[in-house]
């Protein structure tokens, strides 16, 4: 097989050659282009590094945080929300049990 011309150096093309054929033999439904792609996105990434830590920083950190206070503010809310039904249905229990009480006959031989 021809190593690729963009390679400056013969033993790197060879090796990247090498590289493609094992890697066509080690994962199923490998091809050159999946390899061709995998690179590209790296060296994207690679030349990009800065650009990306910079978005991490300045726009995913901040909405992860801006994420978490509205979950915790959510959960207080949904926690305050059950606190006060449960009162509710405490008051209405003792109320229903006091009218049970009222309306059970008394015994008058004692």
């Amino acid at each position: 097989r021809r190593p690729p011309r963009s390679t400056r150096k013969e033993s790197s093309a060879a090796s990247d050659v090498y590289k493609r054929q094992l890697l066509a033999w080690l994962v199923p439904g490998f091809r050159p282009f999946n390899f061709l792609v995998l690179g590209a996105i790296l060296l994207l990434l690679k030349s990009h590094a800065a650009t990306a830590t910079t978005i991490y920083d300045s726009l995913i950190v901040p909405t992860l945080k801006k994420l978490e206070s509205d979950v915790d503010s959510t959960l207080k809310t949904v926690e305050s929300a059950v606190a006060k039904k449960e009162k509710e249905a405490a008051e209405l229990k003792s109320k229903a049990e006091k009218k049970l009480h009222e309306a059970t006959p008394k015994d008058k031989s004692s």
